[in-house]
C-alpha cells in the first residue's frame, strides 16, 4: 500500500511540473492577451532552432568543437525554414517558455566556466551566444515565413484545443 501512495505522489509531482511547463490557459485570458501570445508563439516557431538552441549550444561547446556546433545550428535553421510555416505544435509552444528562463543562467555560467580555464573565445560565444542569434535570426527573417499564416494557425489551435493546465483537468 505505502509504494501506491509513493507512485500517486510521483504522478501529482509530474502534474505539477507538466502543470509548470503549460503557462498558457487561453480561457483565462483576453482575445488581445491571446493574440499577443500567438504572435510571440509564432516568431518563436519561425526561428525554433536559433530560439531552443540558445541553453543547449553552451553546453555543446563543453563536449564539440565550436564551428561543428555553430554549422549544425546553421544547417537545422536552414533545414527548418523549409517547414516552418507548415508545422504548428502547442507543445513546443508550451515549452518554449523555458528555454527563455534558461538561456541566460546557462550561457554566462559556461561562459564563466571556459573563461576561468583560460580559453576566452569559447567563453564569449557561450556567455553571448543568445545575443549572437539575434544577429544570426536577421537573415532567418529575410528568408521569409508567413508570419500571419503562423499566427492564424496558432489562433485556431487554441479555440480549437482545450488548454489544460495540470494533468486530465480543464480549468
Amino acid at each position: 500500500m505505502h509504494k501506491q501512495e509513493g507512485t500517486t505522489e510521483r504522478d501529482r509531482a509530474s502534474g505539477e511540473l507538466w502543470s509548470a511547463i503549460r503557462t498558457w490557459d487561453s480561457t483565462r485570458h483576453s482575445e488581445e492577451e491571446n493574440a499577443r501570445w500567438c504572435h510571440l508563439r509564432s516568431i518563436e516557431l519561425l526561428r525554433w532552432p536559433l530560439f531552443v538552441t540558445q541553453p543547449v549550444v553552451p553546453l555543446c561547446l563543453l563536449v564539440l568543437p565550436w564551428y561543428v556546433v555553430v554549422l549544425s545550428v546553421l544547417l537545422l535553421t536552414a533545414l527548418w525554414t523549409q517547414v516552418r510555416s507548415r508545422y504548428v505544435s502547442m507543445a513546443l509552444a508550451d515549452i518554449g517558455p523555458l528555454f527563455v528562463y534558461l538561456k541566460w543562467p546557462i550561457s554566462i555560467g559556461v561562459g564563466i566556466y571556459f573563461l576561468i580555464h583560460g580559453r576566452y573565445f569559447l567563453g564569449l560565444l557561450a556567455g553571448l551566444y543568445p545575443l549572437c542569434t539575434l544577429i544570426i535570426a536577421w537573415p532567418v527573417a529575410l528568408l521569409g515565413g508567413d508570419m500571419a499564416r503562423m499566427e492564424r494557425l496558432f489562433t485556431e489551435r487554441l479555440v480549437s484545443e482545450p488548454r489544460v493546465s495540470t494533468m486530465g483537468k480543464k480549468h
